[in-house]
């Protein structure tokens, strides 16, 4: 009788440990919209800085996370917008606060205070990422830009090859 008891107490107890898969990761996209601001260095214009935002899916592998990322800027002397694809490694893959890092490329038309450009823009981030397991999510991110394509001056002159900084807070759901 003591057998049959124990027989049928120990599967029980080892289904009521297995919990399975955490809810985030049973619906592994998410959207967002985010906002924040840049500086443009090396442009036509020297210095611009702007603000903005945009929207993003992130797509959360608990150890990769990819997102396509749409977004427009603007400020004195300063209009991008935007849309490309990032890849990035998170840094704690199990954790609810994970920062990370990685980078992506878009395709962007810039305007810094030239004539304005088309084509590659590169970038690359570090980031965290809060509340990760759960909806919603807090996303800070801090990355660096770099233009492939340079932007003439007004009126003819040498091209610029813009870079700078770009921080942004995001909410996800």
């Amino acid at each position: 009788m003591r057998a049959a008891a124990l027989a049928l107490l120990v599967p029980s107890l080892s289904l009521a440990q297995s919990r399975g898969p955490e809810p985030r990761y049973l619906a592994p996209l998410s959207y967002g919209v985010r906002l924040g601001g840049m500086i443009a260095y090396s442009s036509p214009a020297g210095a611009p800085s702007g603000v903005g935002g945009g929207a993003y899916a992130l797509f959360d592998q608990q150890s990769i996370l990819a997102d396509v990322s749409a977004d427009v800027f603007g400020g004195a002397h300063l209009f991008t917008m935007g849309a490309g694809l990032g890849v990035y490694f998170a840094l704690a893959p199990g954790g609810d606060l994970t920062p990370y890092v990685g980078g992506g490329a878009r395709l962007a038309w810039v305007k810094f205070g030239g004539e304005g450009a088309f084509g590659l823009q590169l970038h690359g981030a570090l980031g965290l990422l809060a509340s990760r397991r759960w909806s919603p999510h807090v996303r800070v991110e801090l990355s660096w830009f770099a233009d492939t394509m340079g932007e003439a001056e007004r009126f003819g002159g040498p091209r610029h090859y813009s870079n700078g900084p770009m921080a942004t807070l995001g909410l996800g759901f």
